[in-house]
């Protein structure tokens, strides 16, 4: 007897249950398709999960304080914080805004900033190294460290990362592990002063002075006028007894200049400096280095901000005037004492403009409001002293030369005006220690090593006139003034052997 067929309940639920049971068990291949089809959905869901708790774990860093942001800032910021918006997975538009926040010394900021950059792209050396000098400016020295080793791990080759380690743990007193990324760094970048200079100061710790000033003069002879390699040699030479070597070097020198090497994103941090005192730095690194429409540009966007200031505007009046563009300088010098009828560099500026206008009587009487203004300003004494030269008063220049060195003893500008009042005296022994503590203090200094030439000469001493023109053409080979003089004096005996 067959069995009896169990009737359908006649729901939905029994129709499909019959529909299933006479379709049988699916085919091999199809069920293989089916887990697939199934995989392929779960890995997408979790993938889109994920990439959607990372947008929400990256949204832009923002400034903590807004309301104490400068007006430059406030409207640099806004960009960049948009474009990590746009993308926010994007490592490079988060490392862009930290450069932003570094460049204007917002530490907090560009910490987070590097943290996600260095999230975002985990084989990235440069933003574990930014995001360990945010941590060291911050004084969080457990993550600094982390960092900095993180980036050296990230790539061997990466010579900063190594040479900041090493001098983290110089600074930390740990002069064993100091040792090793130093040495390394050197090794990958031997070329760079900064390399030798943390093997310099590593020796003096560990009480080798002599080490020390091996090293310390090898970065002399390769960056004469680096002021922390000359003071840190004159340190090794004062601990070993020389102390006569030690006074010149600590008078060319300066502790706490730079000892740190410049990585790629570094040298982008000029650029999103927006502070006033970031942007009056540019320029004035630029107006050092005689490229005054730079510096103009960079200037008149500050001014933008700060249109009264006369700090600003004077600066402005010194690149149009080095430019030549007199007229200019003077209208932005009208503004400064318009602004500020009291600013003693002001008038100071309409002194040398006054001058290049040919104008001494002028510039005397500004140059003396300035002193007036301010009695211990050396720029001002510096400046009378100059205008007074020129109009061929040396004993009332004498006076103020003296004074500007009371104020500015180390400059070389200092010792240069005061060779050229002793010269135009005829006190010439007194002319030639002075130029040549101008040229001690600063090699590059052109009129210098004229001055001495010609001291020199009208001393009669031809010989030591022959090899300070020779140490002048070694100098300044390519200098007009220097090719001039030696033209000029071609006649003079090579120097004794």
């Amino acid at each position: 007897m067959s069995r009896a067929r169990r009737k359908s309940d006649g729901g939905p639920k029994g129709q499909r249950a019959d529909r299933a049971a006479s379709a049988g068990p699916l085919p091999p291949g199809r069920r293989h398709l089916k887990r697939v089809l199934i995989g392929v959905a779960v890995v997408g869901v979790i993938a889109l999960i994920a990439w959607l708790a990372r947008v929400r774990t990256h949204p832009p860093v923002e400034p903590e304080h807004p309301e104490s942001l400068s007006p430059e800032i406030a409207a640099y910021l806004p960009p960049f914080i948009q474009a990590v918006r746009d993308a926010p997975e994007s490592a490079t538009a988060h490392a862009t805004l930290g450069l932003v926040y570094e460049a204007n010394e917002m530490w907090p900021e560009a910490r987070r900033c590097f943290e996600n950059a260095s999230d975002l792209d985990r084989t990235d050396p440069l933003s574990a190294y930014h995001l360990g000098l945010a941590a060291i400016e911050l004084k969080d020295d457990a993550a600094a460290e982390l960092a900095l080793r993180l980036s050296t791990k990230r790539n061997r080759e990466f010579a900063p990362a190594h040479h900041r380690l090493g001098l983290f743990y110089l600074d930390a007193g740990d002069l064993e592990r100091a040792q090793p990324e130093l040495d390394r760094a050197f090794g990958l970048a031997s070329d760079d002063v900064v390399t030798r200079l943390a093997l310099g100061d590593l020796k003096l710790r560990k009480g080798d002075a002599a080490g020390a000033a091996t090293i310390l003069e090898d970065a002399a002879r390769a960056a004469p006028n680096n002021a922390t390699v000359r003071h840190l040699l004159g340190t090794a030479y004062k601990e070993l007894g020389r102390e006569d070597d030690a006074a010149r070097q600590f008078k060319r020198g300066r502790a706490g200049g730079a000892r740190f090497m410049i990585d790629e994103w570094s040298k982008k941090l000029p650029g999103h400096a927006m502070s006033l005192s970031r942007q009056m730095a540019r320029a004035t690194a630029y107006l050092n280095a005689g490229r005054y429409a730079e510096a103009a540009v960079i200037l008149e966007k500050s001014l933008q901000f700060h249109p009264d200031n006369p700090d600003v505007l004077n600066n402005i009046a010194i690149a149009k005037m080095n430019a030549g563009e007199l007229d200019k300088a003077g209208v932005y010098l009208g503004r400064a004492l318009a602004a500020n009828p009291t600013h003693a560099l002001t008038h100071v500026n309409m002194s040398a403009l006054a001058a290049r206008r040919g104008d001494l009587e002028g510039a005397l009487v500004s140059a003396t409001h300035g002193v007036d203004l301010a009695p211990d300003l050396a720029e001002a004494h510096r400046k009378r002293a100059a205008i007074l030269l020129e109009l061929h008063r040396p004993e009332e220049a004498l006076v103020e030369a003296l004074r500007t060195l009371e104020l500015d003893p180390d400059s070389g500008n200092t010792h240069l005006g005061l060779a050229r009042a002793y010269a135009e005296l005829r006190r010439y022994p007194e002319a030639i220690a002075e130029f040549r503590a101008a040229i001690e203090d600063d090699a590059n200094l052109p009129g210098a090593h004229v001055g001495l030439v010609e001291a020199l000469i009208l001393s009669g001493d031809r010989v030591a006139a022959a090899a300070a023109l020779e140490a002048a053409t070694q100098a300044l080979p390519k200098h007009p003034m220097i090719r001039d003089l030696a033209s000029r004096h071609a006649d003079l005996a090579a120097p004794t052997k």
